[in-house]
């Protein structure tokens, strides 16, 4: 069976004038994820994302290690800059064991957007 493939996308915010944002894709200084079930802090899966390009990364996952019985969380740790302090971001997803094509679905949970502002 193959891999699910999971992506994230990393912007920068910045503000340009009188309420007026723009966002960029960056790469950051460090990026790396695990995996668990959602409530659960045991790890499922240590994973180093893989560049796409610029701003995009994916995790490959190993789709023995999931159930279509529980929601699963991928969590990104990133620094932005050398020397920052490490954020935790959350992708929320689900396996859906509907075979399409001789794959299977993948369900993202929509979680709220969060932005950090600060200075850098």
């Amino acid at each position: 069976m193959a891999n699910i493939r999971l992506y994230r996308q990393i912007y920068k915010f910045s503000s340009i004038g009188s309420g007026t944002t723009t966002s960029n894709l960056i790469d950051p200084y460090y990026l790396s994820a695990t995996t668990n079930v959602t409530g659960y802090a045991n790890i499922i899966e240590e994973i180093m994302p893989s560049h796409e390009s610029l701003g995009i990364y994916y995790v490959d996952l190993n789709p023995n290690l999931y159930s279509h019985n529980n929601t699963y969380d991928v969590v990104w740790y990133i620094n932005y800059i050398n020397g920052t302090p490490t954020k935790r971001l959350i992708s929320r997803f689900k396996v859906n064991p509907i075979n399409v094509s001789s794959g299977i679905d993948i369900e993202l949970f929509n979680n709220d957007i969060e932005i950090e502002i600060g200075l850098v």
